[in-house]
């Protein structure tokens, strides 16, 4: 038998036909030449046969048809993309790669770049790489031309997600706020029946929030029913003080009100053997700062069991307690301890929660200590409206502070917090979309220094995927 693998010449075409030729015989099963007669295929026909091989699970065979093809057409999308299929099957990797992100130089249209992107993705996850196998299929979700293609790069993605030991994410965004500070909606407070001044750092100042953080995190045990990772933290958030702040506070900065923390955690997941749900525990260490000086060290160790129930219901438990040592004043140091509920329930509208939480935080500075109570409510619309999905939240907590310094009464404060988030989708980047927020906060506290009113606008980017 002679086999001729057709479109190339000289020594190329010699190749093609030795490496097709050898192909076939490993097909067909030849231990040696049967026949003189000369078989002739075009580059369709090795097509075929070498994605026939694939699907019946012999990469070995369809391998060096691939690399004929390739060999006598360096330009063909489709023959790269076999090649790329055979290479992984047969964990070579590095040709794999290579093979797909040629497909992904010759694509001619946003659907093949899609399908190569995947190819990328496919041989990047088989050798372990699946943190940038995920970033390439973001590419393939965003370059797909249809609703199909890019359900499938974002099932390949959740997938290879699902099994990286590796978890990276980001928030970035900025806030412009009415009270970046914190102050008082007040300019005068009165002490004893006496009027005094506040300072202009004192009262409400407003600006805009520039906020970033990051959080990585390892998987370092897991089995079927228990997960153990090892994360990191690390975060912050600082200010531009508005033309009227600096009006009030000529010698602020927004830089005064900068916060930034690191935290290391271990987390811990494991299923209920008892009934439908999960078990977690963390234990987080952290380090912060407020004003470019160092503000605290803290150990909290948080847990809950979460109850699963028919109807798309759950119910979590759980209870916290950290302590945290001031760096700034040893009297300001606390011991804080809550116990919180938490309820999901998934109706055909979306998506609505209730939170209740009660609270202790002892410490010997009067402005620290202080028990609180509080409720919380959510919900989230489960399809897009006019091109975004929006969710609602509203809170409430009540706090009760001993008698702070120049007052005669306990201090107690009521926080009222509304707000809404719009994520459009519709303008998203490689599955990143924009989020707009709006949030409302009152605090109503018998203590002027410390009744304040707050309203922000927000703009994150959040992952849709």
């Amino acid at each position: 038998m002679r086999v001729i693998g057709l479109g190339a010449t000289g020594a190329g075409r010699r190749n093609v036909a030795l490496s097709f030729a050898l192909a076939m015989m490993l097909s067909l099963g030849f231990g040696q030449i049967a026949s003189s007669r000369d078989v002739t295929l075009n580059a369709k026909q090795m097509h075929a046969l070498a994605s026939r091989e694939l699907m019946a699970g012999r990469p070995q065979n369809a391998l060096p048809l691939a690399e004929a093809l390739v060999a006598a057409h360096p330009d063909d999308f489709g023959a790269q993309l076999l090649l790329s299929y055979a290479a992984r099957d047969l964990a070579r990797f590095d040709q794999a790669e290579a093979a797909a992100r040629r497909a992904w130089d010759l694509a001619a249209n946003g659907e093949q770049k899609s399908s190569a992107a995947r190819t990328i993705a496919q041989a990047l996850s088989s050798r372990g790489a699946r943190t940038r196998a995920q970033f390439w299929l973001r590419r393939a979700a965003q370059v797909a031309q249809t609703p199909q293609s890019k359900a499938v790069a974002i099932r390949d993605f959740r997938y290879v997600r699902a099994r990286n030991p590796w978890s990276v994410n980001f928030d970035i965004g900025v806030s412009p706020s009415s009270n970046v500070n914190g102050g008082s909606n007040a300019d005068t407070i009165w002490i004893y029946g006496f009027p005094f001044a506040l300072s202009g750092d004192a009262q409400r100042l407003s600006g805009t929030e520039f906020h970033a953080s990051v959080n990585v995190e390892r998987t370092i045990a897991e089995t079927k029913g228990h997960l153990t990772r090892l994360g990191f933290n690390l975060g912050g958030r600082t200010y531009r003080l508005s033309e009227d702040a600096l009006s009030k506070a000529p010698t602020a900065r927004g830089s005064d009100y900068a916060f930034w923390a690191l935290e290391a955690y271990l987390s811990n997941r494991w299923k209920s053997t008892a009934s439908p749900g999960e078990w977690d525990l963390r234990a987080t260490a952290g380090h912060n700062e407020y004003g470019g000086a160092a503000l605290s060290n803290y150990l909290q160790f948080n847990g809950g069991r979460r109850f699963d129930f028919e109807g798309a219901r759950s119910l979590r438990i759980g209870a916290s307690i950290e302590t945290q040592w001031r760096l700034d004043s040893a009297a300001n140091s606390a011991e804080l301890g809550s116990v919180s509920l938490d309820y999901r329930q998934r109706i055909a509208a979306g998506i609505w929660s209730l939170g209740v939480v009660a609270g202790q935080v002892n410490s010997d500075a009067v402005m620290i200590d202080h028990d609180r109570v509080g409720v919380s409510l959510g919900f989230e619309f489960s399809k897009p409206i006019l091109g975004t999905e929006l969710s609602l939240s509203a809170g409430y907590e009540a706090r009760k502070y001993g008698v702070m310094p120049f007052d005669t009464f306990d201090r107690h404060d009521h926080r009222t917090t509304i707000g809404l988030s719009a994520v459009l989708s519709e303008q998203s980047y490689m599955g990143f979309a924009p989020e707009v927020g709006l949030t409302y906060t009152r605090n109503r506290s018998n203590s002027t220094l410390y009744d304040s009113t707050d309203f922000g606008v927000s703009l994150r980017l959040r992952s849709t995927f």
